[in-house]
């Protein structure tokens, strides 16, 4: 519970310091939070599929807990969100989110991340459809 509530602190701070993928684009990516525990050693929470909201590194919408097949596997994102991907289970094609969808998504590689022990990649952007 504490890598969770970790996870969310940081994703807080960092939805108020900056940009992502391009004005009036949403992104997909990944979180993950780590802790330093006993004699130093770094224990890491599940990698967690995250839509990020449009223009920036805002966390919109992130899949349940413990779910760490990446964001192409069937999810359930708590906030209604959904990602569709290509047969190879990587690719993303699009995105159902606020009530639009987003495609024409485009690898990226856009470092999110507040700090150190917290690692928020979003790995495509996609435009609105």
């Amino acid at each position: 519970m504490k890598l969770a509530a970790t996870g969310a602190l940081v994703l807080f701070v960092r939805s108020i310091m900056g940009a992502g993928c391009s004005d009036g684009q949403v992104g997909v990516g990944t979180v993950q939070s780590c802790l330093i525990v006993n004699n130093m050693l770094t224990e890491c929470g599940a990698t967690q599929g995250v839509v990020f909201g449009a223009g920036n590194c805002d966390q919109a919408d992130i899949e349940n807990m413990f779910q760490e097949d990446g964001y192409c596997q069937p999810r359930t994102f708590l906030h209604g969100a959904k990602v569709f991907c290509e047969d190879d289970d990587i690719t993303v094609t699009s995105v159902a989110y606020d009530l639009a969808t987003w495609g024409n998504c485009k690898k990226q590689h856009v470092d999110c991340s507040a700090g150190p022990l917290q690692y928020l990649y979003i790995d495509y952007c996609c435009e609105k459809m």
